[in-house]
């Protein structure tokens, strides 16, 4: 796919825009980019795009604005307009695509909109402000053009960036709820994962492991980690904490409070916060599992 002519407005940048055009630079050639206040009189369909100017909202013209009377009512600003068009073909995958919104792009759309209650995007997300931080790109007031553009494409840059992981964030994300189906489980609170991934709200939101504690899987670090499982998705707390006496412990020292006999190695430790423990191997692993679950240490309520 070739775009000709790519039109947003001028001015200071938005995320909105700014995102939406980096969507579009990722499933299309795009030649150049102008920002203008209109549109010229020689928009060509079919050639050109419009993104967050001209005050039309026609996908088939290349048109994505949300500024024309009703033009928010569907929730989106231009990056919502943009991916709801390109988001699944760019993705492959509606289930990518959806999880996509939900983490990044949603929170564009509603700071730009004015949503103050948009259910999609709960305080456990944990968005980064992304709107925020692509304000703060914009030069000083009173800059010159060159200035404005090079910031501006600065902030394309950063967006593409941030999208790229986003969607391949997403991917795992949606693979990791066939690698916990297939996960091995040892005892009846504790689940194994052949590889690791975000694990959580597949594991909290599914009532068939309402008994889990800990999730063991391998790290990226080398070895096997041990977390617990929180009491809901986002959160800090533990359905059952590890038990006190590890906290902060390494090699060696976790060992010998552990009473048996582990592959020492900088893997073997038990996070101060008690929520994530390590071993050198899955036996290990298995075993920190054990300990922790016949612990004394009460387990928090469950949801």
């Amino acid at each position: 796919m070739k775009i000709n002519r790519l039109f947003t407005h001028s001015g200071a940048f938005h995320a909105d825009e700014v995102m939406a055009i980096a969507i579009i630079k990722m499933i299309a050639t795009v030649m150049t980019i102008l920002r203008v206040r209109e549109l010229p009189q020689d928009f060509e369909v079919g050639s050109d795009i419009a993104v967050d100017v001209g005050s039309k909202q026609d996908p088939a013209k290349g048109m994505f604005d949300h500024h024309q009377k009703g033009g928010s009512e569907d929730n989106f600003a231009a990056t919502g307009k943009v991916w709801a068009f390109f988001g699944t073909a760019l993705c492959q995958s509606h289930q990518v695509a959806d999880r996509v919104y939900l983490t990044l792009l949603g929170s564009i759309d509603r700071a730009d909109i004015g949503i103050s209650d948009w259910t999609p995007v709960r305080e456990e997300w944990r968005h980064l402000g992304a709107s925020a931080f692509i304000a703060s790109m914009n030069p000083p007031f009173g800059c010159s053009k060159e200035e404005s553009d090079a910031a501006f494409e600065a902030a394309v840059t950063a967006c593409s960036f941030a999208l790229k992981g986003a969607i391949e964030n997403a991917k795992t994300f949606c693979r990791m709820q066939d690698v916990i189906a297939k996960a091995e489980q040892p005892f009846k609170e504790v689940i194994i994962l052949s590889e690791g991934g975000p694990w959580q709200e597949h594991v909290v939101g599914n009532s068939n492991y309402d008994q889990i504690l800990y999730v063991i899987f391998p790290s990226d670090r080398g070895g096997f980690q041990l977390q617990c499982v929180p009491p809901q998705a986002g959160s800090f707390g533990q359905r059952k904490p590890l038990p006190v006496e590890w906290a902060g412990l390494r090699g060696q020292e976790l060992a010998d409070v552990v009473g048996s006999d582990f592959e020492i190695g900088s893997s073997l430790f038990c996070h101060p916060g008690r929520f994530i423990a390590g071993a050198m191997n899955l036996q290990d692993t298995i075993w920190l599992a054990e300990f922790a679950v016949e612990s004394s240490d009460m387990p928090l309520a469950f949801p």
